[in-house]
């Protein structure tokens, strides 16, 4: 099932012009699904004009994207495995190769460099098949300096927020992210290449009051096509509480952004009436 182009454009129409008003650079960052990329391992024939093929051509948008699917398909023994749905360190390393050149920041993220083998479970396989492990193509990336990670309302994925903040002296700038799974794979690429990186786990969907508080320089909507043909908010942007499931809330530390903080504050008024 393809992506409502149109409904994809009516929202990406908005999100734009917040990026302007706000002066940030943006892109959209689609990870593909994985039988796009290892059609070999998908329970049915994939076709050539796909939902993702299809929304890549055709959305007005198409500029903004970032979705190295040739190069992934290339890579496939390395860029996908087995274990998840997901792509592996390489794959997500190689996005994040391209989204730093997309926005012109400087790097020394070299997707093939050290790649290791490791006989693993993943996510999926754990959940579907017990035991079923698989190799794992490892990208062994140590950076030089360390990224300080703290993650709010742990629990649920869906409305969780994390915020980055890199310790290397030469860094600069304010990335926010809405994005998805994918994004947990390339956030240690990421994160090291700007100054605070905020990561909402919202799929690509994108609240303004948050936007409008943090003020990023740079944002980055990610999302896997899989889930593309829920089209966000029919158009219309997003309120962070609709993102949190109040069943999921967990832990009482405030985030420091009121934006986030308030939706949470009316979840927990609900959460106590329940």
């Amino acid at each position: 099932m393809a992506p409502s182009i149109s409904a994809w454009d009516r929202y990406l129409d908005k999100f734009s012009a917040l990026a302007d008003e706000v002066g940030a650079k943006w892109c959209y960052c689609i990870a593909p699904s994985k039988e796009l990329i290892k059609p070999d391992l998908a329970p049915f024939k994939v076709s050539d004009q796909n939902g993702l093929v299809q929304f890549l051509n055709g959305s007005r948008h198409r500029s903004k994207f970032v979705c190295p699917i040739d190069e992934l398909k290339l890579s496939s023994s390395v860029s996908y495995w087995g274990g998840d749905t997901h792509w592996s360190s390489v794959g997500a390393a190689i996005a994040s190769r391209d989204v730093l050149r997309y926005f012109g920041v400087p790097h020394e993220l070299e997707p093939y460099a050290n790649i290791e083998m490791r006989m693993q479970g993943g996510d999926l396989g754990n959940k579907l098949m017990g035991a079923y492990k698989a190799l794992y193509p490892h990208l062994s990336y140590k950076q030089p300096y360390k990224v300080k990670h703290t993650a709010y309302r742990k629990g649920g994925n869906t409305g969780q927020l994390s915020i980055m903040q890199s310790e290397r002296p030469d860094v600069d700038g304010t990335l926010l992210v809405s994005g998805g799974s994918s994004f947990v794979y390339m956030e240690r690429f990421l994160a090291p290449w700007f100054k605070t990186t905020y990561f909402l786990h919202g799929t690509g969907r994108m609240d303004p009051a948050l936007m409008r508080e943090i003020k990023p320089t740079h944002v980055m909507l990610q999302n896997n096509s899989r889930f593309m043909i829920v089209h966000p908010d029919k158009g219309e942007f997003c309120d962070v509480a609709k993102l949190i499931d109040v069943k999921k809330l967990v832990g009482s530390e405030p985030s420091g952004l009121k934006a986030y903080d308030r939706a949470v504050d009316k979840l927990r008024s609900v959460q106590a009436v329940g």
